[in-house]
């Protein structure tokens, strides 16, 4: 028997959460979220509270009105049609397996299903999961029947079942193979409509204890856990459609105490976290809401960092001075990004790490001794790169078509400290490209080059900036301000965007969907890429993309500096009305 038996088995089990994408029908009802029934010591945690709401309001995102879009319906009947066609005969055979048909399976997602891996106080690694099954017991009962039947066959197992807390537990040990882990504990129950598995007996009493959700010691009262929760709660209060935690430093040294040829190392890791910053790293997590006011989806997410960051955590160092787009932004943009990083910060992060391990001075030694041996022209990492630039980025993409190939235009800006160092810098980069024409931009010194791969770019340094252009009548548009049309800045989507963005941010990105989807869309419609199916589909039946336009909606983020460490947002735009 082979061990992957006993995990494809139980895998089973879990894994019909995947049909709660399919519609169910629920009473709306106050309930416990898993979060108050998990004991303190989670290390990962990922719920979707209600799957079947969820989904609900996934169809009212424009994505969901594309879906069952009238323009995509000769398309789509199409796909059913040849799902059907293809897929009845192993449908037929899996539904004879489990005694049932596969739509049951997805009458059993009623609600909440959740995951968690955890170590309580005293205790080993464990994981345990949440599926909230509703009035559905006897789909549920047949699918543990078939589950149990097959673990039987390909394996030695011992039952036991016992009541605990006035609730029937079954605890199931299977033998193994493997040479470290001869047994693996399955334990599972059915209380109030949720189902819980556990490969622990004793995380399923923890659990069992704390059903009523008012015990004094859980997992949502976890200070880490409640600041994130705090800090990426929904505009409403509302529950979010996921949430995710994660303790990295937690849950690495757990798994490691899981290896035994780690577990020497466990030790030591409370000697190096500090000196590399990782101690105060204590957690990260996210919300994510669907259909939520003008979005079609809001994540929000917290890297929780104890203050102040030290050590590696210094190098991700960010400030807040993004406050929007620069006027020569184009509205036609189908990427942009702007950004103020710290980078001398950085790099002294690096160092002082370095030193740390090594010794005082050591890592500047050995970035001069690099300098000698990489360059001829004896340009310093530190002096002559790194404090150089101010740290602050920002540039755009416009991705399109010229025939059958791809058109790409772009500009950005890098701000820098000292114009003469930025242009040494330049001057260094050009000695590899082909062509060098010199030109003059009000009054300043500009070059385009030729790269290797025949791409034209232009290049100047002025006000504290080097500006990259993908043509020299752009370039002197950037440098004029100009975005050669409307502004990103001034356009209606950045409009509706900019309220639910702070002043000043230390990230600021902008995705244009339709944009990006146009070219390569076409093309599938008119059969560039029939050969990657083997011509199976008729893509030329697809309408064309200005029918669908509509439904893609341009995307925003940004991230900016927190007491808690680092909060981001990212959110898609309902298309406008």
């Amino acid at each position: 028997m082979r061990l992957s038996t006993h995990f494809t088995s139980w895998a089973l089990l879990c894994a019909v959460g995947v049909a709660g994408m399919l519609p169910t029908d629920i009473c709306a009802q106050d309930k416990i979220l898993s979060d108050h029934r998990l004991p303190p010591g989670v290390l990962v945690y990922t719920s979707s509270p209600d799957i079947p709401a969820s989904y609900e309001a996934f169809k009212n995102t424009s994505y969901g009105q594309l879906i069952n879009s009238p323009e995509l319906e000769e398309f789509r009947l199409q796909l059913l049609e040849k799902f059907e066609t293809e897929s009845q005969e192993h449908i037929t055979k899996v539904e004879d397996e489990l005694g049932m048909p596969l739509s049951d399976l997805a009458a059993i997602v009623a609600g909440d299903a959740s995951f968690a891996i955890l170590r309580p106080i005293g205790q080993p690694l464990a994981a345990v999961a949440f599926l909230e099954i509703g009035d559905h017991r006897d789909i549920v009962d047949n699918l543990l029947a078939l589950v149990e039947k097959q673990v039987t066959e390909n394996s030695h197992q011992i039952k036991e079942t016992e009541e605990i807390s006035g609730t029937e537990v079954n605890f199931y040990t299977i033998e193994t193979p493997h040479p470290d882990y001869s047994t693996i504990d399955i334990s599972y129950f059915i209380k109030d409509g949720q189902l819980v598995i556990a490969t622990s007996r004793s995380v399923l009493e923890l659990v069992l204890e704390r059903w009523d959700g008012k015990h004094a010691a859980t997992f949502a009262d976890d200070e880490l856990y409640a600041t994130i929760r705090e800090k990426c709660a929904t505009n409403d209060g509302s529950t979010p459609d996921m949430i995710w935690y994660i303790n990295p430093i937690g849950l690495t040294t757990a798994a490691l105490e899981l290896v035994p040829q780690a577990k020497p190392f466990v030790g030591l890791l409370p000697l190096y976290l500090p000196t590399l910053g990782l101690n105060r790293l204590k957690a990260s997590g996210s919300t994510l809401e669907v259909d939520s006011e003008d979005f079609n989806i809001i994540s929000r997410t917290l890297i929780y960092v104890e203050r102040p960051a030290s050590g590696i955590l210094k190098m991700f160092e960010m400030r807040a001075t993004i406050d929007q787009p620069a006027s020569w932004v184009p509205a036609s943009a189908t990427q942009y990004f702007a950004a103020d990083w710290n980078v001398s910060g950085a790099y002294e992060a690096v160092e002082s790490v370095y030193d740390g391990f090594i010794g005082p001075g050591a890592f500047d030694r050995q970035i001069s001794d690099l300098t000698r041996q990489a360059n001829q022209n004896n340009l310093h990492m530190k002096r002559d790169i790194v404090d150089v630039l101010s740290g602050k980025f920002e540039g755009y993409v416009v991705q399109g078509m010229a025939g059958d190939r791809p058109d790409v235009k772009f500009a950005a800006s890098i701000g820098v400290t000292d114009e003469k160092k930025a242009w040494t810098l330049v001057e260094t980069a050009m000695e590899s490209a082909n062509e060098v024409q010199e030109h003059d931009i009000q009054g300043a010194k500009a070059y385009t080059i030729v790269t290797t791969d025949d791409v034209e770019v232009a290049v100047t340094v002025t006000n504290n900036q080097v500006y990259v252009a993908s043509s020299l009548d752009r370039l002197k548009e950037v440098v004029a301000g100009k975005a050669g049309g409307d502004s990103l800045v001034n356009s209606p989507d950045f409009k509706r965007a900019q309220a639910n963005i702070p002043e000043q941010v230390s990230m600021l990105s902008y995705q244009s969907p339709a944009a990006q989807l146009r070219d390569p869309y076409e093309k599938l419609r008119k059969g560039e890429f029939d050969a990657a199916t083997d011509g199976k589909f008729d893509f030329s039946v697809l309408p064309p993309f200005e029918k669908i336009e509509k439904y893609f909606a341009p995307s925003f983020g940004y991230l900016l500096p927190d007491d808690k460490g680092a909060f981001s947002v990212q959110f898609g735009l309902k298309p406008a009305k």
